[in-house]
């Protein structure tokens, strides 16, 4: 892989972290770009060698972030955590939650910033409109659910960003997105071997609820970077 796409990655994830770069509208429209950026050109991944793929993506580890106390917000860092081949554990203490993701260095870093926006566009949103933060999230968190799992099952179909892909392209994307997750996991056993599958909460009803559902289905997850280096975002 060319360094000058890994070094625009590593400067676009710059400018999305938000305690570098107050500019919410800049941060959103940054991780969208590295995550279109990412998904480009990983499918060129699994062609190149594992001490390639190590120095251009990171080496395989955690990183943790302090989030609220919903439940919802964890459950969006495992939805965006999924679609960037990376695992998530969550620990709770005291009221505060802390997600520790696990994966490819550049793969945890795009979802963990891009997970945090979403939080926290979801409670503004909420706020905004008056609901029930809870109630909204866990509609939010489970619309964006929904989201996840119809593009990994286009992606299955070899279909990326509305595009129909060779065969043999949709295979390798396929079987690269399937080794990050297996190679996430096992890492995660390695750092947590005695970890358990806790419960989740995704009480449903109520107009806060239908709110927040409609909302998680309308953040935009599908998009790429046309011919001109214009981001196109997706629904």
């Amino acid at each position: 892989m060319d360094n000058s796409i890994i070094e625009k990655i590593q400067k676009l994830l710059a400018r999305g972290d938000s305690t570098r770069n107050d500019n919410e509208h800049e941060r959103a429209i940054a991780m969208r770009q590295a995550h279109s950026l990412l998904a480009k050109h990983g499918l060129s991944m699994a062609d190149i060698s594992e001490a390639e793929q190590t120095e251009a993506t990171g080496a395989l580890g955690r990183q943790s972030v302090e989030i609220g106390r919903y439940v919802w917000q964890s459950g969006v860092y495992g939805q965006i955590a999924k679609l960037h081949g990376c695992a998530i554990i969550r620990e709770s203490r005291k009221g505060k939650q802390t997600v520790w993701l696990i994966g490819r260095h550049l793969h945890c870093e795009i979802a963990k910033n891009m997970a945090a926006y979403i939080c926290h566009s979801i409670a503004m949103q909420a706020a905004r409109e008056g609901h029930n933060i809870t109630q909204f999230g866990t509609g939010a968190w489970n619309g964006l659910a929904q989201q996840v799992r119809e593009i990994l099952a286009n992606m299955a179909q070899g279909k990326v960003n509305g595009e129909q892909l060779s065969t043999g392209t949709a295979l390798v994307l396929v079987n690269q997105h399937h080794k990050a997750l297996t190679d996430a996991q096992e890492t995660l056993r390695t750092f947590w071997p005695h970890a358990t599958k806790g419960g989740t909460y995704r009480s449903r009803g109520g107009d806060s609820y239908s709110a927040g559902h409609n909302y998680g289905r309308k953040v935009g997850l599908n998009k790429q970077v046309n011919g001109s280096g214009t981001l196109r975002i997706g629904n």
